[in-house]
């Protein structure tokens, strides 16, 4: 009777230990892909900036120089012209250009399955050189690998020791 008494608790603990795991994956999971998102939503944001203070710039320029064959008011309007048939036809286009686009980025950031060997991934590059982010997040990737590698070779001795789980 006292045999089972002590399976039963040792399974209740392996039970305790596996919900446990469970839950820590889920949260090194989920810190990861928060952080892949808020990153390239941050990104995103940041060239976004870049580009309207570029076209601003460019838009301004090419203003003057039509100002030389037409009146100023008039290379304006052309210029406000082409930037409103721009936006035309960004707002026909906006399934093709940017709703599909992050649906995409979305999907495979939280419907695909994790995989136990990543992908191998090319760094960005701009301009001959790595990104930062790039950087930052290949390490933190290869933090969390080794993290569960870790937890798979290492982990049951460990959480045998720290939950008080008598091994095999």
């Amino acid at each position: 009777m006292s045999s089972e008494n002590t399976e039963l608790n040792s399974s209740l603990k392996n039970i305790k230990a596996y919900g446990q795991l469970l839950i820590e994956n889920l949260r090194l999971v989920s810190t990861e892909k928060t952080t892949i998102l808020l990153s390239s939503a941050a990104l995103a944001v940041i060239l976004g900036l870049i580009i309207v203070i570029a076209f601003f710039f460019v838009s301004m320029a090419v203003v003057l120089l039509l100002a030389k064959w037409m009146p100023l008011m008039y290379s304006s309007l052309a210029i406000g012209g082409f930037f409103l048939l721009m936006g035309l036809l960004l707002f026909l286009m906006r399934e093709r250009i940017i709703v599909d686009p992050v649906a995409r980025f979305m999907s495979r950031l939280f419907l695909e399955p994790p995989t136990d060997e990543p992908k191998p991934q090319k760094p960005l590059r701009i301009m001959g050189k790595s990104c930062w982010y790039q950087k930052i997040r290949m390490i933190i990737i290869s933090m969390y690998d080794c993290l569960c590698k870790e937890i798979i070779i290492h982990g049951k001795d460990i959480l045998l020791k720290k939950y008080g789980i008598e091994g095999p």
